[in-house]
């Protein structure tokens, strides 16, 4: 096999190609609008990354001379900047895959006979007969009773970092997590699959030939080499011509058909028989965790909770980049068509046909080395490559340890993923959760009367812990509710769309297109605020919007942000953060998690392109019947337990002065006031009648409207 291998590979050197002899360079290629970034797509071009400088916007590809020349003759304003040469001597601590004692292959067979945790399977074969490599740490048998979990790497053979990463992963599974408290026992309860090397006849072929080779090795005819193996996934396979390519020239080349390459059919083959509840796969570079949907933009996976309570956020990154030089200090998470959208990947198809909540990690931020940018050449420096590996092991043993139950999981953000919740009322009703909550009907009421509205969920709705279904409102005004069930009921406190009327929203100019209408608010550098919006009576509230945008996932500094104020204004708390590239109009839902009298939200533009329309403030109406004028006779908080420097207690409305006051547990006194019953509420700043600060703990508070006691239980537990 080895004698082979070798012969194919000087073979390989000797056969005629259009990129032999022409220099693959990082490109930068200037663009202006959603239409010369889809064209530069069709070109055949992997979209890497969309950037900026001084206010000009430009992608990152990977382009011979002739691709540079046609990139100009389109109009295009194409330029190489300074980067790491792809050429030099032979890497020190990237290891080629043939060569032996030294190569992945051999370095890989020596592992799994060195160590006893550790088997070595074959899966496949790839065109030039190398084999694929699956390694398995965990215990010898097959038992349906432990989860398995899959790790791949270099599925494009250029991103040299990516196989060192689950070397590193190896490594620590095997020789330092047994002695971690608790780690034998995660690997006994697991089975762990890690294949290095997806696609060892292009990896090898960056060592001999052309250092930044993406595909397989797949003659295509008429001068043409190689099939993108992350575009050759069936299912969504050719969706359109966008996110994959039909010209075999192309590096996004998707192949003749769905899983027509040896690598792709490799790993279908041994993910049917052995189906991982989480899958991740490492490519760089760009410092995100991407995550299905991939294949049009503004698509939103059922199961959306379960994948950004794992994945985090900006608000609660899940990974962070140490290493001195990077740009970005973490990755930050979406679905994938927020880096773009790609279709035939790998991760979309492990989604769709086998449940497996499935990840895309970008590696590295791509800059800097001595201030180079270095895109896939990660620097050949063995502390730079520790740090990567360091600085991802958090993230990965957190999947494993998900794989037992990914709903129950606790994110990076302290929290388990949503139940369920509306996503959205207007102008489509979109709840998700499971099943048994959903219903198939809605009943929709609003100030003009009332809809049933049929809700469905299609193929691309039913996730693996989570559906979502949806139907059209179209006969409806709100504010209203939106009943799906006796435990499922929302109310729509508050709505404001551009096309219809929404001057009480400020700061935003007006822009043309819209998800209900012709209009839609725009933001740049700046920001819109809502009202005053009364939510006395309503828990669990929720601000929804549908928005599009354009940015960069891998550039957190674009961003939109939501903010939210309990107090008019005077002070605002961040809710959320949108990042990337959304072409199409899509809803974000943001928890707001508060009781309060009122509240005010603002979106902070920050060199995000930002559209926004179809604005809602929703919230639990299980507690307030919406036909009765008044809300129920009770004592609310803002917060609780209470985690910040102070709390808003609200009654409704009654009398002339209310009293107030604060006990422990205990019955001590810890707190009196009198307020005008008529301002409905006042703020406690944690303070004793003394003005000292209280205590962490349990507290009664009692709230006297002349012969109405309202008596409220409060915790503190401040960090």
């Amino acid at each position: 096999m080895g004698f082979n291998i070798r012969v194919l590979a000087v073979i390989a050197l000797l056969v005629p190609s259009v990129v032999v002899g022409q220099q693959l360079q990082m490109t930068r290629v200037r663009f202006e609008t959603q239409q010369d970034l889809q064209a530069i797509a069709m070109r055949g071009h992997a979209i890497l990354g969309i950037d900026a400088e001084d206010g000009v916007r430009y992608v990152w590809v990977v382009a011979s001379d002739v691709q540079r020349s046609i990139l100009v003759s389109d109009g295009h304003d194409v330029s190489v900047p300074p980067t790491i040469s792809a050429a030099g001597t032979q890497a020190i601590n990237y290891p080629d895959f043939d060569t032996p004692v030294t190569g992945l292959h051999d370095r890989l067979a020596t592992l799994a006979a060195s160590k006893g945790a550790v088997t070595m399977d074959t899966i496949g074969f790839s065109l030039e007969g190398r084999p694929i490599l699956a390694l398995k740490v965990g215990p010898a048998d097959e038992s349906a009773a432990r989860p398995n979990v899959s790790f791949a790497a270099t599925t494009h053979a250029r991103e040299w970092i990516t196989p060192m990463m689950t070397l590193g992963l190896l490594d620590y599974l095997v020789d330092s997590l047994p002695n971690v408290p608790g780690g034998q026992a995660l690997i006994d309860s697991r089975d762990i699959w890690v294949v290095p090397v997806v696609n060892p006849d292009g990896y090898q072929y960056t060592h001999d030939v052309q250092r930044l080779w993406r595909k397989n090795r797949r003659d295509n005819g008429g001068g043409t080499f190689g099939v993108d193996i992350n575009r050759n996934f069936p299912g969504l396979w050719a969706y359109n011509d966008i996110g994959s390519s039909a010209i075999g020239a192309s590096e996004t080349y998707r192949g003749t058909s769905g899983g027509s390459e040896p690598e792709t059919q490799a790993l279908i083959q041994f993910h049917r028989e052995y189906p991982p509840v989480i899958g991740l796969s490492y490519h760089s570079f760009g410092n995100v965790i991407l995550y299905p949907y991939s294949h049009d933009w503004g698509v939103l996976p059922p199961d959306l909770p379960v994948y950004a309570n794992l994945a985090g956020s900006v608000l609660a990154p899940a990974i962070f980049d140490r290493n001195s030089n990077s740009t970005r200090s973490f990755y930050t998470s979406g679905p994938g068509w927020k880096l773009y959208a790609v279709n035939g990947d790998y991760t979309e198809w492990l989604y769709r046909e086998l449940g497996t909540l499935a990840f895309t990690i970008e590696l590295t931020a791509g800059c800097c080395d001595a201030g180079i940018q270095y895109g896939f050449l990660f620097p050949d420096d063995s502390v730079q490559i520790a740090q990567v590996v360091s600085d991802n092991l958090p993230f990965a043993l957190s999947m494993i340890e998900a794989a037992g139950d990914p709903e129950r999981a606790i994110g990076p953000s302290g929290q388990m993923a949503e139940g369920v919740y509306f996503e959205t009322a207007a102008p489509s009703v979109r709840v998700v959760g499971q099943s048994n909550f959903l219903g198939t009907t809605a009943v929709v009421r609003g100030v003009n009367g009332q809809q049933t509205v049929p809700l469905r969920g299609g193929e691309l709705e039913t996730g693996t812990l989570r559906q979502r279904r949806s139907g059209d409102v179209t006969q409806v005004t709100f504010p209203g509710s939106v009943d799906i069930s006796p435990q499922l009921r929302g109310a729509v406190i508050h709505y404001a769309d551009q096309g219809t009327g929404g001057a009480e929203w400020q700061g935003w100019p007006t822009d043309s297109g819209g998800v209900t209408g012709n209009t839609s608010w725009i933001g740049w550098q700046d920001t819109l605020v809502s009202p005053e919006i009364t939510t006395w009576g309503y828990e669990r509230l929720r601000l929804s919007f549908w928005n599009r945008h354009f940015g960069s996932i891998g550039r957190a500094d674009f961003r939109g942000t939501v903010q939210f104020s309990l107090d008019s204004g005077i002070t605002w708390r961040t809710a959320d953060v949108v990042v990337g590239l959304g072409l199409n109009w899509y809803p974000v839902s943001v928890p707001v998690n508060q009781s309060t009298p009122s509240i005010r939200f603002r979106m902070f533009s920050d060199s995000l392109l930002w559209w926004v329309d179809a604005i809602q403030v929703l919230g639990d109406a299980a507690a307030r019947d919406l036909d009765v004028a008044g809300p129920p006779i009770t004592a609310r908080v803002s917060e609780n337990p209470v985690r910040s420097d102070g709390v808003y207690i609200s009654w409704p409305p009654a009398g002339d002065i209310t009293e107030v006051k604060i006990f422990t547990f205990r019955g001590d006194l810890v707190f009196k006031t009198d307020v005008p019953s008529a301002q409905g509420a006042f703020r406690w700043d944690l303070r004793n009648v003394n003005g000292s600060p209280i205590n962490n703990g349990a507290y009664i508070v009692i709230i006297r409207m002349g012969e109405t006691v309202l008596r409220k239980r409060l915790f503190v537990a401040r960090p």
